[in-house]
């Protein structure tokens, strides 16, 4: 069995071996693969290295696993905390050790990491949310966004935009499945 995960939540195992065989005996099949759709973060590392606990994440923390399929290293220009100074080499941030697709995008030096996730009012304001909804990386005219100093909507954006594409690509691949377990051909178009 291949386990999928989509999670915006972060989990932490801290013996993986032992959490397999514990989801093995208990669910009576074994894992095969595990994998994440997407992940992302945003000021990790920095001044929690100096932490002991830390320490045997100092070589790994920004490289990401081929367990992860698509990756966003999220980093603020100046960051104390997490140490991101000015000048950093934006692909060198985050980077994958094989196959994950990884993506960095610098955030304005005026966000706070510690306070970052709480952008729940953006959703209140309809005009707020409609940009929100309709904003796609890359695209043109995300001047509103890119410029925003405050309240953290290009994050907020980003990744609304990247939960939104991976829970439609996950429900394309149960479909799917669905559909070949059925003996249903996949409908054209």
């Amino acid at each position: 069995m291949k386990a999928r995960s989509f999670s915006h939540v972060g989990i932490t195992v801290s013996d993986f071996n032992k959490a397999v065989k514990f989801y093995s005996e208990v669910f009576g099949c074994p894992v095969v693969g595990v994998s994440a759709c997407y992940a992302s973060v945003v000021g990790a590392g920095g001044a929690a290295f100096l932490l002991p606990n830390q320490w045997n994440m100092a070589g790994k923390l920004r490289v990401i696993p081929d367990t992860v399929d698509e990756f966003t290293g999220f980093f603020i220009a100046v960051d104390l905390i997490a140490w991101s100074f000015p000048g950093i080499n934006e692909a060198e941030v985050f980077r994958n050790n094989g196959t994950a697709k990884v993506r960095n995008l610098q955030l304005p030096a005026t966000y706070s990491h510690v306070f970052l996730p709480a952008v729940q009012e953006l959703a209140k304001d309809p005009d707020t949310r409609a940009k929100l909804n309709a904003y796609a990386p890359g695209k043109e005219g995300e001047v509103g966004l890119a410029n925003d100093q405050l309240t953290g909507s290009l994050w907020a954006a980003d990744v609304w935009y990247s939960i939104k594409k991976h829970w439609v690509m996950e429900l394309q691949t149960l479909i799917k499945a669905r559909r070949a377990a059925l003996g249903n051909p996949a409908r054209a178009g």
